[in-house]
């Protein structure tokens, strides 16, 4: 069994959503705190429900990080993948210097002084806006620009008419050497490389019409489409790339 399930593109999303209903538990017993007796729940309880939001918090926000280099994102939502990173950074932060300071009044036995209570649980509605500041703009890039969605549609199909042009053969053209780096001259298995090595964030391969075509003993891959955009990227993060091209 494997830990990240095929359909989500990192564990990012499997773990986000704890901070966030661990927080809003812990403010939600705090607000309820004030007004039932100390015997049904207290600020200890509290603490430890904050304490265990916050470390949390920490672990998702590396999570996030890590994230945000494993899924494509279109130009106009890096913006907002930033805005997103910055409250997630001042969420945790505060959160910390919450939790410290909520272990700093049990050591100074302050909450036994009713007026703390109430200070404490006001002094937690900034993080509960930090919280919901980072949400919005997280679902604005799921939601908004599809960030890490339809994992299960890149997996798309080939329709038999492209495996049936292409003849069998298990000879690929397609090198990727271990620091990254990838070289690919055409051959009979172009199209086949063109499948298993690309992913289309536009379109689909089907459009692209790909076949092998040969000029003076010179093997090419052609593509050609109707109307519309089509775009497919490998399926790996580069930091530069070169291009060499002939037409």
């Amino acid at each position: 069994m494997e830990l990240i399930p095929e359909w989500a593109p990192n564990i990012h999303p499997l773990l986000v959503h704890f901070p966030i209903g661990i927080i809003i538990l812990a403010a939600l017993m705090n607000f309820i705190s004030l007004f039932i007796p100390e015997e049904w729940w207290d600020e200890k309880k509290n603490t430890i429900i904050y304490i265990i939001g916050s470390v949390s918090a920490i672990g998702v926000y590396y999570s996030g990080k890590s994230a945000a280099d494993s899924v494509f994102l279109p130009t106009e939502a890096q913006t907002v993948l930033n805005d997103h990173a910055d409250w997630a950074l001042w969420l945790v932060w505060f959160f910390i210097a919450y939790a410290i300071v909520r272990i700093g009044l049990h050591y100074f036995k302050l909450f036994e002084k009713s007026i703390t209570k109430y200070v404490a649980f006001v002094a937690v509605l900034p993080g509960i806006f930090l919280l919901y500041e980072t949400g919005e703009h997280g679902a604005e890039m799921v939601f908004g620009y599809g960030a890490g969605t339809g994992q299960l549609l890149e997996q798309e199909e080939v329709s038999p008419d492209l495996t049936d042009s292409n003849p069998a053969s298990s000879e690929s053209s397609f090198t990727q050497k271990e620091n990254g780096d990838w070289f690919w001259e055409m051959n009979e298995n172009a199209v086949t490389d063109l499948i298993g090595n690309f992913h289309w964030t536009g379109g689909s391969v089907n459009e692209l019409n790909p076949e092998v075509a040969a000029s003076n003993s010179t093997q090419y891959l052609k593509l050609s489409i109707n109307e519309g955009s089509n775009t497919f990227v490998t399926h790996n993060n580069y930091q530069n790339v070169q291009v060499d091209y002939y037409i």
